[in-house]
């Protein structure tokens, strides 16, 4: 009787021991899980810095400022100064459109590729009269305004790199030659021309007296030709990877169309059409007055920086789906869920089994589990990521297949773990595709694996077996 207790007792010891061994060496494989997770990070640093290297070469992301009147005047001398202070009013156009054509191209460093852009821009507006006529006569009326001078239309181009030399103008029927600069303070690059109907103040004068204040509806439409006038911009911009308007007419409608199939819509408007298929996509936006409140924001941008005029912006990112590092990253997450459950099922075949495993023969799983990994990182960068993954997890598998069967001392156990295993890889494949649900069919494949251990194991009486095998160690009395 005391030898069954003391076989009871050294079976419980032995199984407290060994899970606390297992749980150290679980823990212990963090250490290369994590330092997986820094060849991560570190990797897609390279990445962001070939960006900027293509970017100091070609242009990095591109914002449009969308045409916008500007009515330069000058003001008296603040004290202290000799000289009369230019500034500047910017006045919404009554519409402007914008068709764009991206043309898109892989630029590589090394084994990373960026994509880049040439977008064919045509601007087409109309210039309201009569708004214009009122903020002239509106600055003449103020007591510090000495003068208005000639206006000009600007678009602003964060990186004025990316502007073609060839830059169209047509207002009217009269070409008018581009000059580059805007002349607002938070957009100075990009290209400006000036208004042929504007060059002195007698015609300044003549608009503002001409056209300011209110007029009868039937009035302004008989005239409507006379109080906007029409001109057509054309010209080609470089970019990289990211493509951002800012709206500053009252009535805007962008068109744009490309040929990268993975586009990726932001910013404070979203097309009211798209039409997205694996040959490319178009999408376009329609924005008033009203909705991004240009005339306000434009007002602001004069007197105190244009943030708020920055805040209505939108446009397209041509994504990358298949990031191999972000796709990595995230299945790097699921690294300790597979080593605990491998872990788990090794040690339910020792205390039911019959069989003895080695703290090493557990450390050696846990690596080739965490080497996936690194393999599936390597493989990435250089083919496509189902067909890494493929591989990895494929190689992985068969090694753990070759050295279970010796292991777990029948090959036809180890094939049974490798295929569970193999299934464990694909489900992981799959939730890494499924960026909106990751979260919930990961969560489910983790509750389902511990409702699976719970179910299997619920009829094992622990302490029986690990008793059965202790005495089974214990050398026979004579």
């Amino acid at each position: 009787m005391q030898t069954q207790r003391e076989t009871k007792h050294l079976g419980q010891t032995r199984l407290a021991i060994k899970a606390g061994v297992i749980l150290i060496l679980s823990l212990c494989l963090l250490i290369p899980l994590s330092m997986i997770r820094g060849q991560i990070n570190e990797r897609g640093n390279y990445l962001q810095q070939v960006k900027r290297d293509i970017a100091s070469s070609w242009t990095g992301n591109q914002t449009l400022l969308t045409p916008v009147l500007v009515q330069p005047y000058t003001t008296q001398p603040s004290s202290g100064d000799s000289l009369p202070k230019t500034r500047y009013k910017l006045i919404p156009l009554l519409e402007s459109q914008l068709l764009v054509d991206a043309t898109v191209e892989m630029r590589a460093r090394g084994i990373y590729r960026v994509p880049v852009y040439t977008a064919d821009v045509v601007i087409s507006g109309r210039i309201d009269r009569a708004h214009w006529g009122q903020s002239i006569k509106d600055l003449l009326a103020k007591k510090n305004v000495t003068s208005v001078l000639p206006a000009y239309i600007a678009v602003g181009v964060s990186d004025q790199r990316g502007i073609d030399n060839s830059i169209g103008v047509q207002i009217g029927e009269q070409s008018v030659k581009a000059t580059p600069g805007t002349g607002i303070a938070d957009y100075e690059g990009g290209f400006s021309f000036q208004l042929p109907q504007a060059q002195n103040q007698d015609e300044l004068t003549a608009i503002a007296t001409a056209f300011a204040g209110p007029k009868p509806v039937n009035a302004i439409g008989q005239n409507s030709s006379a109080e906007k006038d029409q001109f057509v911009v054309n010209f080609a911009m470089r970019g990289m990877s990211n493509l951002r308007l800012i709206p500053t007419a009252s009535s805007l409608n962008v068109r744009l169309h490309s040929r990268w199939p993975h586009p990726k819509f932001h910013g404070a408007f979203l097309p009211q059409e798209k039409n997205i298929t694996p040959q490319g996509f178009s999408a376009a936006w329609r924005v008033n007055g009203f909705n991004a409140n240009s005339e306000e924001r434009l007002q602001s941008c004069s007197d105190s920086g244009c943030k708020a005029l920055a805040d209505t912006g939108f446009g397209v990112e041509l994504f990358q789906p298949v990031d191999a590092y972000l796709q990595t990253e995230r299945a790097l997450k699921y690294g300790i869920l597979f080593i605990a459950i491998c872990f788990a099922a090794f040690f339910i075949f020792e205390s039911v089994g019959g069989i003895n495993i080695h703290p090493i023969q557990y450390a050696l799983v846990g690596v080739t589990l965490a080497i996936f990994y690194l393999l599936l990182l390597a493989l990435a960068e250089h083919i496509p990521f189902y067909a890494a993954y493929t591989i990895a997890a494929g190689s992985c598998c068969l090694l753990l297949l070759e050295y279970l069967s010796a292991m777990l001392g029948r090959r036809r156990r180890a094939a049974i773990f490798c295929g569970c295993l193999a299934v464990l890889y694909a489900k992981l494949y799959v939730i890494l595709q499924m960026e909106d649900f990751a979260l919930l069919m990961g969560s489910l494949m983790m509750f389902a694996l511990l409702a699976l251990l719970m179910i299997t194991t619920r009829n094992i009486r622990w302490h029986e077996a690990t008793a059965q095998k202790t005495s089974a160690l214990l050398p026979t009395a004579r």
